[in-house]
């Protein structure tokens, strides 16, 4: 297992254990802690997927959103549907067998509006099937979060777990900096 599938692997443990539970959560990352970059490892491993969540893995269907990738920070642009074609779709995976994770990143660069539309859309869409369909909101701005939360409390249950990531450190961190030491061809001295 190369670094990046060691740091993938160590933060979707934390990330992922809520969906264990049949829950939802929000991931609060260290600003610059490359959450974008692990968040995009884990969905793309089926391995780690599959090690993390076991036989639960078979039957759920991630839908990653980024919100910082839509120009017009607009929900409908957002998950690239309208809201009656997503309960649609959604119903269409439960009714297979199927669970639903929404993986939404960088959540805090919506404008509040925006972001409240965003909460209330995913909010009524889980009570398709609570059981069955679970969000993981990750920002690095959990208070904005919150103080939306506690004045909307119809959204409330996108926030059943909060799980705080911590940066790199231990082994983990050094075999992390070996590695980029020896890709980009640079000596560090004992002093440094």
């Amino acid at each position: 297992m190369d670094i990046n599938q060691k740091i993938a692997l160590f933060y979707a443990q934390k990330i992922l254990k809520p969906i264990k539970y049949g829950e939802s959560g929000i991931c609060v990352w260290f600003p610059g802690a490359g959450k974008s970059t692990v968040l995009k490892d884990i969905l793309n491993s089926k391995p780690i997927i599959n090690e993390v969540l076991g036989n639960l893995s078979k039957n759920i269907e991630f839908i990653s959103f980024a919100c910082h990738l839509s120009e017009n920070k607009r929900v409908e642009e957002i998950l690239k549907l309208d809201y009656d074609k997503l309960v649609m779709k959604c119903r269409n995976i439960v009714d297979c067998g199927h669970e639903i994770v929404f993986v939404g990143d960088r959540i805090e660069e919506l404008p509040d509006s925006e972001l409240l539309r965003l909460l209330e859309w995913l909010s009524r869409v889980t009570t398709i099937n609570r059981a069955r369909i679970h969000v993981l909101l990750n920002t690095i701005d959990k208070s904005r979060i919150s103080d939306i939360v506690l004045a909307n409390p119809a959204v409330a249950g996108l926030i059943q777990n909060t799980i705080y990531l911590p940066i790199l450190s231990g082994q983990l961190l050094k075999e992390y900096i070996e590695y980029n030491l020896n890709k980009f061809e640079v000596k560090l001295s004992k002093n440094q």
